[in-house]
């Protein structure tokens, strides 16, 4: 990915691998589940890294479609998945 991870760009890929005919249902269900938590306004951050672990749990049990794997390897690369501290991280400092 050579862009910042967006909440529009993981819509549009979604939705590509959603109705591509190629996608398995297995892996469609997974896009299908992220989708609605988007679209729910769920922060976009906590549903692209659950959407990895999930894809990892089913790689696990079976092969990707070549779509999903590319999805998957862009999703990794987003440094934003692997910070400790996000946006809506809350640090609190005392001082004794």
């Amino acid at each position: 990915m050579k862009k910042k991870l967006t909440k529009d760009w993981l819509l549009e890929n979604i939705y590509n691998l959603i109705l591509d005919t190629n996608t398995p249902q297995s892996e469609r269900e997974l896009m299908l589940k992220a989708k609605m938590a988007l679209e729910n306004n769920d922060y976009y951050i906590p549903v692209a890294k659950e959407l990895v672990s999930d894809i990892s749990r089913l790689a696990i049990n079976r092969k990707l479609s070549s779509e999903t794997i590319a999805f998957y390897m862009a999703l990794q690369k987003s440094p934003q998945l692997h910070n400790k501290i996000g946006p809506n991280t809350f640090l609190f400092f005392f001082r004794y």
